[in-house]
C-alpha cells in the first residue's frame, strides 16, 4: 500500500471517528424543560381564606407558573373589566397570556373541618369549566395537599389550549417563554403607568377641591358680614361717620364737589 492510500485511510478514519462522536454529544444534550402553564389563583372569600389560597399556592407553584394575583388586579382594572364576567376574564387572560383562572369561597364546616368551592375559568374564553367541592382539615396536613393536588391539576389540564407553543430558536431559548415574559413586564409597566397617572388625577382633583373649599368659605363669611350689617345705619356701622353739612337753603354740602360757575 503506497503512502498516499495510507494517509486517505488515515483521513477517512478519523472523519468517522468524530462523526459518531460528535452524533452522540448531540444525542445525549439534555432536551429544554417544556414551558410551564400560567395560571393565577385569585383572593378567595370566606374564614380562612388567605390560609387555603397560601396551601393553594404551595400545591401548584411546583407544575404551573402562578402569575401575582396583584397584578391580574391591576390588568384588570386598567382593561376595566374588573367583574368576573366570562368577557371580562378573558379580556385580562388574554392580555397576560393565561392559561387558567382560579378563584372561590371557603366555608366552616361541623367538626374543624372546612369547605372549598374552587371554580376553575378557562383563559380562552373566561368561563367556568370545572367546579371543584372539597373538604379539608382547618389545618392543612399531606392528605389534604395530595387531594387538592388531584383535583386541581386534573381540572387545569383538562382545560383548551390559550396559545400556539413557538418552536425554539437557534440558541436553545423558549420563544414562547420569552414572548410571557415580554407580555408580563409590558402588562407591569403599563400598570405602573396607569397608577402614576391616577396619582396625578387625584392630586388635580385634591387641589381643585381645596380650591372650591375656600372659595365657598369666603363667600360664605362675605354673606354672613352681609347679613349681620343688614337694616344698620352709617353711624351704627361706623363711630367716626358724621352727617353731611347742610347749606342756608337745607341742600347737603359736597366738599369735594367743584365748585358752581360764575
Amino acid at each position: 500500500m503506497s503512502g498516499v492510500s495510507r494517509s486517505r485511510l488515515r483521513l477517512g478514519l478519523i472523519a468517522a471517528v468524530a462523526t459518531i462522536y460528535l452524533s452522540g454529544c448531540a444525542a445525549l444534550q439534555p432536551k429544554p424543560a417544556p414551558q410551564k402553564k400560567r395560571i393565577v389563583i385569585l383572593k378567595l372569600r370566606g374564614p380562612k381564606s388567605k390560609m387555603v389560597r397560601n396551601e393553594l399556592v404551595k400545591v401548584l407553584e411546583q407544575r404551573y407558573h402562578l402569575v401575582p394575583q396583584a397584578l391580574y388586579r391591576e390588568m384588570a382594572k386598567k382593561l376595566r373589566a374588573r367583574s368576573m364576567r366570562p368577557k371580562h376574564v378573558e379580556k385580562v387572560a388574554a392580555e397576560l397570556n393565561l392559561y387558567a383562572i382560579i378563584d372561590g369561597r371557603v366555608m366552616r364546616r361541623k367538626g374543624k373541618k372546612l369547605a372549598l368551592r374552587l371554580n376553575v375559568r378557562s383563559g380562552a374564553d373566561g368561563t367556568i369549566s370545572e367546579k371543584i367541592k372539597l373538604q379539608t382539615p382547618r389545618v392543612f396536613d399531606e392528605p389534604a395537599r395530595t387531594k387538592i393536588d388531584r383535583e386541581l391539576v386534573a381540572a387545569i389540564d383538562g382545560l383548551p389550549p390559550t396559545m400556539t407553543m413557538e418552536p425554539e430558536d437557534e440558541g436553545g431559548e423558549d420563544l414562547a417563554q420569552d414572548n410571557s415574559e415580554d407580555r408580563e413586564k409590558a402588562a407591569k409597566e403599563r400598570a405602573a403607568k396607569a397608577g402614576k397617572d391616577k396619582a396625578v388625577r387625584d392630586k388635580a382633583a385634591k387641589e381643585k377641591a381645596a380650591k372650591d373649599r375656600a372659595a365657598k368659605s369666603k363667600t360664605t363669611k362675605a354673606d354672613k358680614h352681609k347679613g349681620k350689617h343688614k337694616g344698620k345705619s352709617d353711624a351704627e356701622l361706623d363711630p367716626d361717620w358724621k352727617p353731611p353739612e347742610a347749606d342756608g337753603g337745607g341742600q347737603v354740602v359736597d366738599d369735594e364737589a367743584p365748585p358752581p360757575p360764575p
